[in-house]
């Protein structure tokens, strides 16, 4: 958002001393990330944490893949289709996709990393663990193409022997 970037520079020009204190600007950026997602309710709130599992860019239809038998699919795409890109959180990026998926992006990285930084530990590996059965389930065909991935997600779970075996065909 340029104009909280525009506020920050601003904040950290008026100060007496000409050197920036990054610590300062960080809270600062992480107060006004925190005050956005305050606002949100309980459900859309779960949903940007699985958006936020799955990374900075992800698909809308595997964040319903991930959340089924958990949430209704409806409720999940007026989620992520009003609420979270209302709120400035993410985005549906105007350039052309190879796939029939419906992507998003995180409106910055700053935001992703926030947010997955404040999934409790136990919810974060509940969910990577989705995600890794998730591609297990898709990558039928191609196993070895999505190992990389698989394996990452099952590491961040805990299973770190399902992580070695696609690490090791990856």
């Amino acid at each position: 958002n340029a104009f909280f970037t525009a506020q920050l520079i601003y904040q950290a020009q008026s100060r007496e001393s000409s050197d920036i204190e990054i610590d300062q600007l960080s809270q600062s950026m992480e107060a006004a990330i925190e005050v956005r997602l305050q606002r949100l309710e309980k459900s859309a709130a779960k949903t940007l944490n699985v958006c936020a599992v799955a990374g900075v860019r992800f698909a809308a239809e595997t964040i319903v893949e991930v959340l089924k038998g958990e949430d209704d699919i409806d409720d999940v795409l007026a989620t992520l289709e009003e609420t979270l890109v209302s709120h400035k959180l993410i985005f549906f990026p105007s350039r052309e996709t190879v796939s029939n998926e419906t992507h998003y992006e995180f409106e910055h990285g700053i935001i992703q990393r926030y947010v997955y930084d404040h999934i409790g530990p136990a919810t974060r590996r509940h969910w990577h663990k989705r995600f890794a059965e998730f591609y297990e389930r898709e990558a039928t065909d191609d196993r070895q193409a999505a190992a990389r991935r698989i394996g990452l997600h099952y590491e961040a779970a805990g299973a770190a022997g399902k992580a070695s075996e696609y690490f090791a065909s990856a």
